[in-house]
């Protein structure tokens, strides 16, 4: 009976090793706010293989000149987010080296992802308005 035991207990030990969370990351000038809606506030998270509906503010401080400077912040921006097994994926903003282009990429917020298990690509971001009629129109 022990050595069904051991074994039982190895095979058990051996199937939790191959099962991995997966983890969602961010750039530094993006925050995750909540993840299927329970409040975060991370840079990063450990998520459950599937389809995740993620929040993310954008917040970035810039320079522009030696009297001036300023903070850019979004309002919440949502995408969903597919993430298997193991995988880590990070979204980040293409580089913004000033006020305007991050005005720019709030005017069309897309995000560059980076994956360990599949292709980099793009992620499209919405605001809430946007985010509703989407819902609304079934797409």
């Amino acid at each position: 009976m022990k050595a069904q035991h051991i074994v039982l207990y190895s095979i058990l030990l051996l199937m939790a090793s191959q099962v991995q969370g997966a983890s969602l990351s961010v750039g530094d000038n993006l925050k995750i706010e909540s993840i299927n809606g329970q409040r975060v506030n991370a840079q990063e998270v450990e998520l459950k293989e599937g389809i995740h509906m993620v929040a993310l503010k954008f917040s970035d401080f810039y320079v522009i000149n030696a009297e001036d400077s300023g903070w850019v912040r979004s309002e919440p921006l949502f995408t969903r987010v597919q993430i298997e097994q193991g995988e880590a994926v990070m979204l980040q903003t293409h580089p913004l080296h000033s006020e305007e282009e991050a005005q720019e990429f709030l005017e069309d917020p897309v995000v560059n992802l980076v994956s360990n298990k599949r292709a980099d690509g793009r992620q499209m971001l919405m605001n809430q308005s946007q985010i509703v009629t989407h819902l609304l129109q079934g797409k």
